[in-house]
């Protein structure tokens, strides 16, 4: 049988299926919510009471016990505490009735079943397309049945197609609180989930960590002085409560804008004269005196009572909703400040010889932008400390990362350690290693980099050399973390497009490397490591089919002895651990780093200014049906000497998407300009052959790229001064920006085509819009913010719904500076419950900060 199970905010309401056992939820569910209490409490990852299958479905939704149920909230809620006269039920409208059956049939031809029910002021008829034979039988003319659904109106019926349902009698009871509706999965129904969440709430003996006392004592207010916490908070006013915004206004404040721009909220730690010791103002003290407990708040939300303002709870704007996002906020900053005092005690390897940069510096062809040079500084003074440095270097692109990774890359080679640069494609690492082994090789400076295409010969000389410590600065992909490879003296790694590699994948690069680390095992299938320098092997043709697999957990790169003398200045010693330095570079932070920059978690060094000479570029949005009019701009472009790109999102067709994929544009653009030279790049070709279209596309043997993302990184072609994008509202805002900067390399004007498909999509159309706005990579990355929402602070997703699961970094801002003031002082003041609140709401993953 087919059950639909809500999983988004406005999804149509479940249906109601005939149970073959208790646990199913269907027909003849109870439909208020009253707990049952149960006779034991179930232990941790089993149900109680439950089939292995149902635990297994609770187990998907990462509900493992009652903690997890009695904190998995409801997406939305049904209110079914009332009757809705049939005849005045709305099309589209969802609302719950009652009647008496007067038909019921089978139909014939595709079989379902049609129940026609009569209230006395109009007749509806419910429609099941899958059913149990029994359903006939309890629908049986005379029956008295209460259901919910939605009204679909036709020409031919007013009805309801799967309506949850139940007989009753004359008598039945009406539920007096609204009906929640979870998130959940595929045969887990709504029915059980409620009333194991129920026992939950009802065995749950939570003890405040945050009681209100607390909360005042630690922001300095005058507890006797506030007002008593009301046994039922009161329900907000239509206007919305204290701290309420609409969602227009959380949308704009999504990105970390001052949470001073909220009017009625002061950013704790401003001053008194702003209301109190922190700055708290009167509203948010009100706000604090006024929450119910967290037990009370969770079962308020859980069932709401009546009287309940849906909309504002909903919104998550009742003071119930604001104690649960209060107390997840509070945890996530003291998980953050404890991470960063946590940093702040490990131990790096201080690099302090500037000996080297200095070197590099006087043989660039070029001299420094003010912005690199004030960027070089700040790294350089990082690296310096005894401590591990955690910085973001961001820079649009063009705007000369790449140098600056090489200055840092000097400075731990100066200081006798070595260096890793990691790119997430072979493209971009070649790239690197070309452009960096001009620059540092006459320094003396050994240089390696990561190609699968090494034999398994080189592979082992190569890695026998890197162990030796022969390569001080090694450049490579993946592979730097899957290879079993020991470095001696690693003190500095550095991630390029850093958004490229997943929370785990830089975890591992940063691994901890104790100083008598054994190598680390990894896929001896994978790509070798080529070392190109004095009196080094250069480079070895061959292919290898390695198994790419991800490190897990502390498998990373591991390091050996390290050679010299442990001195007081020196982080070198028996039994301590060294982390490595790490520099991440993008073009645009990823909403997760934009997130954890919010809360200054990172170390951010921006290069604003480009080189001189370099233009910005043009970005222009035209729908698909001018194509042909793009086409044949393409060919004029062209014929004035410049290079172009055209980026499709496929490969090949594909029945699911109808997208335009790049072997057929290639040859359509082939066909329609003879006269151009095309060539084509994709995912799905070797190495070899990809590295010979680039080749050629850079010798200028090539005038128009056809692509698929692949060249999203490491293309660097000054003349290339045209990028074409089909299907523009199929990609991400990172996507688009990171495409974009493959043009505007040169000096001359370059110019962005965003071919899109009308009309775009709302969430397209923004994303649009933002391309041809702005330029600057922060901006891109905030407004990518509104649109996806942080990725995960303490997990490895990227994107989507982060550890918060219940706070909103636009909306909450007003509670997000309240808990910045209570997490310092319950580090100072009560680190008796820092632990507690921790466990409870984070799991112990803080580990994933580190990345």
């Amino acid at each position: 049988m087919n059950q639909r199970h809500p999983a988004g905010g406005d999804a149509a309401p479940a249906v109601s299926m005939p149970k073959k056992t208790a646990r199913g939820g269907g027909a003849g569910e109870p439909a208020g919510p009253t707990p049952k209490p149960a006779e034991s409490t179930p232990k941790k990852g089993r149900v109680q009471g439950g089939r292995r299958s149902a635990a297994g479905l609770l187990a998907k939704l990462g509900l493992h016990g009652p903690d997890d149920l009695v904190l998995h909230l409801p997406l939305r809620y049904e209110d079914e505490t009332r009757l809705v006269p049939m005849a005045s039920l709305v099309h589209g409208a969802s609302a719950q009735i009652q009647g008496t059956v007067t038909r019921a049939e089978v139909t014939r031809g595709r079989r379902m079943l049609q129940v026609w029910v009569s209230d006395g002021t109009d007749e509806l008829q419910l429609r099941f397309l899958h059913f149990y034979p029994s359903q006939l039988v309890q629908l049986q003319p005379g029956r008295l049945i209460r259901a919910f659904g939605e009204l679909r109106v036709s020409l031919f019926a007013r009805e309801m197609v799967h309506p949850r349902y139940r007989v009753v009698s004359e008598d039945t009871p009406l539920p007096d609180r609204l009906t929640p509706i979870y998130p959940t999965v595929a045969g887990l129904g709504q029915g059980t989930l409620r009333r194991e969440i129920d026992r939950a709430l009802a065995e749950c003996r939570w003890q405040d960590t945050l009681p209100t006392t607390l909360l005042l004592r630690l922001l300095g207010e005058d507890v006797h002085a506030m007002p008593a916490v009301p046994a039922t908070p009161p329900a907000p006013s239509p206007a919305g409560a204290p701290l309420a915004m609409s969602r227009a206004s959380a949308r704009r404040g999504a990105s970390g804008a001052p949470a001073t721009a909220h009017a009625g909220t002061a950013v704790p730690g401003r001053g008194a004269s702003e209301g109190g010791p922190y700055g708290v103002s009167p509203m948010v003290r009100r706000l604090l005196a006024s929450l119910p407990s967290l037990p009370d708040a969770l079962r308020e939300i859980h069932h709401p009572p009546p009287g309940t303002d849906l909309q504002a709870l909903l919104e998550r704007e009742t003071p119930a909703c604001q104690r649960v996002i209060l107390e997840e906020l509070v945890a996530q900053q003291l998980s953050l400040k404890r991470a960063r005092a946590l940093r702040a005690g490990q131990r790096g390897e201080p690099l302090r010889d500037r000996g080297g940069e200095q070197k590099l510096l006087a043989t660039l062809p070029f001299a420094l932008t003010g912005a690199q040079e004030r960027v070089r500084n700040e790294i350089a003074a990082d690296l310096a400390r005894p401590q591990p440095m955690n910085r973001l270097l961001q820079g649009d692109v063009g705007s000369g990362k790449t140098v600056i990774a090489a200055l840092a890359a000097m400075v731990a080679v100066g200081s006798g350690r070595q260096a890793t640069l990691m790119a997430p494609t072979e493209i971009l690492a070649r790239q690197h290693y070309e452009r960096l082994q001009p620059w540092l090789e006459p320094l003396g400076v050994r240089v390696g980099w990561l190609a699968g295409s090494l034999s398994a010969g080189a592979k082992r000389q190569i890695r026998q050399a890197v162990a030796a410590g022969e390569v001080d600065v090694l450049i490579g992909t993946h592979a730097l973390i899957e290879d079993s490879v020991v470095f001696p003296r690693l003190a500095l790694a550095i991630v390029d497009e850093q958004h490229r590699f997943g929370v785990a994948q830089r975890l591992a690069l940063r691994g901890e490397r104790p100083e008598t680390a054994l190598p680390v095992t990894g896929d001896a299938g994978g790509q070798g490591i080529a070392v190109s320098g004095p009196g080094t092997h250069a480079r070895n043709q061959g292919t290898t089919a390695g198994d790419q697999r991800i490190a897990a957990g502390g498998q990373g790169i591991a390091a050996g002895t390290t050679v010299g003398t442990p001195d007081a200045g020196s982080a070198q010693g028996a039994g301590q651990t060294i982390l490595p330095h790490q520099l991440m570079m993008t073009a645009t932070p990823i909403p997760r780093t934009l997130a954890m920059t919010f809360y200054a978690d990172l170390d951010v060094s921006v290069i604003d200014e480009l080189p001189p000479g370099r233009q910005p570029v043009t970005t222009k949005l035209i729908a698909d049906g001018r194509r042909e009019q793009v086409v044949e701009n393409v060919g004029r472009w062209v014929a004035d000497g410049k290079q172009a790109y055209w980026v499709c999102p496929l490969v090949e067709e594909s029945e699911a998407l109808d997208l335009q994929n790049a072997i057929d544009t290639q040859a359509q653009l082939a066909e329609a300009l003879p006269q151009v030279r095309t060539g084509l790049v994709h995912g799905r070709m070797s190495a070899s052959d990809k590295d010979a279209v680039m080749t050629a596309f850079k010798a200028g043997d090539i005038d128009l790229l056809v692509a698929t993302t692949v060249i999203e990184v490491g293309v660097d072609v000054p003349n290339a001064s045209l990028m074409v994008i089909e299907h523009a509202e199929r990609f991400g805002l990172s996507q688009l920006h990171q495409l974009r900067g493959r043009v505007g390399r040169g000096t001359a004007q370059s110019l962005c085509v965003l071919l899109y498909r009308h009309p775009p999509g709302q969430i397209a159309r923004e994303r649009l819009a933002t391309m041809r706005a702005t330029q600057d990579g922060f901006e891109i990355a905030r407004r990518d913010l509104e649109l996806r929402g942080p990725g995960e602070l303490l997990g490895a997703r990227q994107s989507g719904a982060m550890l918060l699961r219940f706070a909103d970094l636009g909306r909450d801002a007003p509670l997000v500076d309240v808990a910045h003031a209570l997490a310092d002082r319950l580090l100072a003041d009560a680190p008796e419950v820092v632990d507690a609140h921790l466990d409870r709401w984070l799991r112990r993953r803080e580990r994933y900060l580190d990345a």
